[in-house]
């Protein structure tokens, strides 16, 4: 991420003049309504778009497209100018002259639009400070045809982020308005690295004069592009170790960039922007590395299978909390409470697999996405169960044959599972439909 700045006047000439996706929370102050935070974004339609406006009586969050023609006619006016959104004049107050710029990657979440492009953010703030609104934040947001909320920043995650999550810490920025404009020039996509070769998809509308370079401590090769296309650099010594870059670049600026190899690169942050890593590896290194980082949101540890008639609850609602939430992988053959490898006594490792697999999809229904995998460490036997975050939420445990239309809904926090709640289900649907 660059950070750079430009003057107000400048803005005409850094953004689009196409329809904006406009979204705004506002409020009424001696009968006309005044901005208090809009996100503008240019370029693509968000995904966590709301749809339709909140009105919360002097309070109101508001979604509609704007000409952003209008919008900077706005802000250039003199004092405040006013801009239309839906049926509602607003008031946009007078900003600073200089204007913050933060240039994004594409691989970065963007926040909750999830955008695959880079993008330019432009941060809009008060030209004179004030208190403004400071009353309508303690107290509970209740409005006819809108969702209802404890405080003013719920609302604001629920209708800016789509993040209904009542644990998380965001809230209503401080800048007045933040102008998102997706960059369609030049973008890495997805990359595929094997043991002795890196491929990457390069897309964009203004490639022309492009370059796109690999950078490691031990090597650097460039390829000039003509357009969009795939490109192949051969690893002829694997993937260094860290410090490995892929900059696509055009007359000393950067377009788009990957970091593949870094301390603080996670399999999870590459998975999100894109990057697919086929290499060789050890089954008892997967199990010591699970081992070793313990149980947590995604892993759990049993030291034995479930038997094919048990009523028990275990380890299904943990296979049902998974596929609600991020996935995750059960470990059977583990003693959970000294994360010590016992292995799995049975006489036939390949019945044991199936009967599990039969009783996932008689207990979990809709039955999630799964795979069992046959491991043998130190001479022990281990079952690897992998479940995948589900497409078709929400998952329920089946207690008995003549429950089935009477599911349980499991959630996972932490370490534990739990009950879910109404809230819990809900944000794994609109999860799905994001």
């Amino acid at each position: 991420m660059d950070l750079t700045s430009c003057q107000l006047d400048e803005l005409v000439d850094k953004i689009p003049a196409d329809g904006a996706w406009f979204r705004a929370l506002v409020f009424r102050d001696r009968r006309r309504w005044s901005l208090r935070y809009a996100h503008v974004l240019v370029g693509q339609r968000p995904e966590t778009w709301p749809g339709k406006s909140w009105l919360y009586g002097d309070l109101a969050f508001l979604a509609g497209k704007v000409r952003i023609a209008d919008l900077l006619a706005a802000l250039d006016a003199k004092a405040a100018g006013s801009i239309k959104i839906g049926r509602h004049r607003v008031l946009i107050p007078a900003v600073q002259s200089r204007i913050q710029i933060q240039h994004h990657p594409s691989f970065e979440q963007h926040d909750r639009d999830r955008l695959r492009q880079p993008t330019f953010d432009y941060a809009l703030a008060l030209a004179v400070a004030n208190g403004v609104a400071s009353s309508l934040t303690q107290r509970y947001l209740v409005g006819r045809g809108a969702p209802s909320f404890l405080d003013l920043d719920s609302a604001y995650r629920a209708f800016f982020e789509g993040n209904y999550d009542v644990h998380s810490q965001s809230s209503v920025p401080s800048e007045v308005i933040k102008t998102r404009v997706v960059d369609k020039r030049g973008r890495i996509g997805p990359i595929h690295i094997t043991a002795t070769q890196l491929t990457v998809e390069v897309t964009g509308n203004d490639l022309r004069g492009a370059d796109l370079e690999l950078f490691s401590p031990t090597r650097r090769h460039t390829i000039t592009l003509g357009g969009p296309r795939t490109l192949s650099f051969a690893l002829p010594e694997g993937l260094p170790a860290s410090n490995v870059w892929l900059w696509l670049k055009r007359k000393g600026t950067w377009l788009d960039y990957r970091s593949l190899s870094a301390p603080w690169i996670t399999d999870d942050l590459l998975n999100q922007s894109g990057v697919k890593i086929d290499l060789p590896v050890e089954p008892q290194a997967i199990v010591e590395a699970l081992v070793y980082a313990g149980e947590g949101p995604r892993v759990e540890f049993k030291r034995e299978l479930p038997q094919q008639r048990t009523k028990s609850a275990n380890p299904f609602k943990t296979i049902a909390a998974f596929a609600n939430g991020d996935g995750g992988t059960i470990v059977f053959g583990i003693d959970r409470d000294e994360s010590t490898i016992n292995g799995l006594h049975v006489d036939d490792i390949t019945v044991a697999r199936d009967s599990l697999g039969q009783m996932i999809r008689s207990r979990v229904i809709p039955t999630p996405g799964f795979k069992i995998t046959h491991h043998v460490v130190d001479g022990k036997d281990l079952l690897l169960l992998d479940v995948e975050s589900g497409v078709s939420p929400p998952y329920g445990l089946v207690v008995d044959s003549g429950s089935r239309d009477r599911p349980e809904y499991y959630v996972r926090r932490g370490a534990s599972t739990y009950f879910a709640q109404p809230s819990d289900l809900a944000e794994a649907i609109r999860r799905r439909d994001r």
